[in-house]
């Protein structure tokens, strides 16, 4: 997963739902499509300050670790959403042309 790649998509003027179909390009085993509508839930429940243990439930017949439903703080940690969350649109470059071009550069909030 390229941290600055995500922070380029997430920078975008984009809508939600068209990052995230960006996002799923950079794993390495990618996601189906079907999870898009699921992270949307997920980002949308953490930014109404909805508790990170709010579990989403999965479309019919999918499940995540074994599970139907999962929570809020699991669908974003294991998938990387954080750029796409509220709180983090203030750590964000100004522009996608402002995102390093390096994954060695310093991480946003000190992170590397």
């Amino acid at each position: 997963m390229s941290y600055n790649l995500s922070l380029a998509i997430a920078a975008s003027s984009l809508s939600l739902e068209e990052k995230l179909s960006w996002h799923i390009t950079n794993f390495d085993q990618k996601p189906p499509k079907a999870m898009i509508g699921i992270w949307v839930a997920a980002i949308t429940a953490y930014d109404l300050g909805l508790p990170e243990t709010t579990s989403v439930d999965l479309p019919e017949g999918s499940t995540f670790q074994g599970e139907t439903k999962v929570s809020v703080a699991k669908i974003i940690e294991d998938f990387h959403l954080e750029f796409y969350l509220a709180s983090f649109a203030g750590y964000l470059p100004a522009s996608p042309l402002d995102a390093p071009l390096d994954n060695d550069a310093q991480k946003v909030g000190g992170q590397k």
